[in-house]
C-alpha cells in the first residue's frame, strides 16, 4: 500500500519505542491499529461504492441503444398507421364521390328491399327416399 518493507517498518518501530516508551507502545499500538483498520474498510466501502456505481452506468448506457431503437420503431409504427389511415380515408372519399357507386349501392338497396323476408319463405317439404327394389349379390 505504502511501499513499506521490513527495514523501514523496522526503524519505526525502534523510533516508537523511543519516543512513546515500553509502557504505553501496546496502547498506541492497538489505536493505530483501530485507525488503519477503519482507513481500510473505507477505502474498501469507497471501492465497493464507487464500482456499483460504474456498474449502474454501466448498464444504463447498455440500455440506451435498445430503448433508442425501440423509440424509433414506434415512431415508424405510428407513422405507417398514420398513412396508412390517411389512404384509407382518401379511398372511402374517393368511393363515396363517385356517381357510379352511389349508384349501384342504391341498386342494390332497392334488390334488397324487394326480397321476402327469410322468415315468410315457404318451402317444399323433403320426400322420403323410396327403398331400393335391387338385391345385393
Amino acid at each position: 500500500m505504502f511501499d513499506i518493507g521490513f527495514w523501514e517498518i523496522l526503524i519505526i518501530g525502534i523510533i516508537a519505542l523511543l519516543v512513546i516508551g515500553p509502557e504505553r507502545l501496546p496502547e498506541v499500538a492497538r489505536t493505530i491499529g483501530k485507525w488503519v483498520g477503519k482507513a481500510q474498510r473505507f477505502t474498501q466501502s469507497m471501492k465497493n461504492e464507487l464500482n456499483s456505481e460504474l456498474e449502474k452506468n454501466d448498464l444504463k448506457e447498455a440500455l440506451e441503444e435498445p430503448k433508442k431503437a425501440l423509440n424509433e420503431l414506434q415512431q415508424s409504427f405510428h407513422d405507417s398507421q398514420s398513412a396508412i389511415n390517411q389512404e384509407t380515408a382518401d379511398v372511402l372519399d374517393i368511393m363515396d364521390d363517385t356517381p357510379l357507386s352511389q349508384q349501384k349501392r342504391d341498386d342494390l338497396d332497392e334488390e334488397l328491399d324487394g326480397l321476402d323476408d327469410l322468415d315468410n319463405l315457404e318451402y317444399d317439404k323433403p320426400k322420403k327416399a323410396q327403398k331400393s327394389t335391387k338385391k345385393d349379390d
